[in-house]
């Protein structure tokens, strides 16, 4: 499923670069249905079978709440685990520290199985996303 959002309200989905997925997150807090439709979302690169890494830029979103950093660690804990060995690295952009600590606390929460990185520029984030799908080729 190939698709890209409009709207600044809502997250967009990039795969025009597979497969290296990027989610760009909006300038807004996400209501609950959104979160609940950006987790579906976020499931679908999953669906196709293949290697990826993926880079989430969150540079202009707000942090997001406690609740929803928690559903959050639960979906990347439950996709790893029924989808094991497809994510070969994130790249999350980001601000500010206090949101590569926001990171940090949900990566703590879902404790990744695979590499994951914060940085402050979009194309150091894509170039490390790139370096994980080929090393970790065969």
């Amino acid at each position: 499923m190939e698709r890209a959002q409009a709207s600044t309200r809502v997250p967009t989905y990039d795969y025009s670069q597979w497969p290296v997925f990027v989610v760009k997150m909006p300038p807004n807090a996400l209501s609950l249905a959104e979160l609940q439709a950006h987790l579906v979302a976020c499931e679908e690169p999953y669906r196709r079978g293949q290697s990826f890494s993926w880079v989430i830029d969150l540079r202009d979103a707000p942090p997001p709440p406690a609740a929803q950093r928690k559903a959050l660690a639960e979906a990347m804990r439950e996709h790893s685990e029924r989808y094991p060995g497809l994510v070969r690295g994130v790249a999350l952009v980001v601000r500010t520290a206090f949101e590569r600590g926001v990171v940090t606390a949900i990566s703590w929460l879902s404790r990744p199985p695979y590499p994951q990185a914060v940085f402050d520029n979009f194309a150091d984030a894509r170039a490390w996303a790139t370096r994980k799908l080929v090393e970790s080729k065969p």
